[in-house]
């Protein structure tokens, strides 16, 4: 069962899901990044996600919208393993070469556009018009998506490293 003394962190969890909209592992790496909680206060993603399954807290699986979306897990064959090698000694020497994964940089780029297309849609549905909303609610859409704090950022949001970054512009200038 919970243990009570987490119970707090849970809460913290709860308000964060529910109020803001964060996810699960937001929760979790922005309770320590911001040291609301010590590592001994709180449970991992993984086990928030186990009280989401067996429905021990508020949080059910029809809240979690991308648990939703992804089918479970099944095992499969990486097409490339047979080319690449099973270990790192069984590679090609051209596999080494930096100019092979170039492509990389590009894919997140896109994957991080992909991944704010889909906070957008938690509002606006696919196959609605963007401009049914108003100025007012497409504002909020936006303040909300800079104040959510990603993993890719190291759980900050995009709000506090503009700032930074504009005391560090303003730091120099000075």
């Amino acid at each position: 069962m919970i243990s009570l003394k987490k119970s707090p962190f849970i809460s913290y969890v709860e308000e964060h899901f529910f109020e803001d909209k964060w996810s699960l592992d937001v929760c979790v790496h922005r309770a320590l990044k911001d040291a609301s909680f010590i590592r001994e206060q709180i449970v991992c993603t993984k086990t928030l996600y186990n009280y989401a399954d067996l429905g021990l807290r508020r949080i059910k699986n029809i809240d979690l919208p991308e648990k939703l979306r992804r089918s479970p897990k099944k095992t499969r064959v990486l097409k490339n393993k047979r080319i690449l090698g099973r270990s790192i000694e069984e590679r090609p020497s051209s596999v080494e070469d930096c100019a092979e994964f170039g492509h990389w940089e590009a894919d997140l780029v896109i994957g991080s556009k992909s991944d704010k297309n889909g906070l957008i849609r938690r509002f606006i549905p696919k196959g609605r018009r963007i401009d049914s909303f108003s100025d007012e609610q497409i504002c909020q859409i936006e303040v909300w998506c800079n104040s959510l704090p990603r993993k890719i950022l190291v759980y900050s949001t995009p709000d506090e490293l503009f700032e930074e970054e504009l005391d560090r512009i303003y730091t120099i200038a000075v």
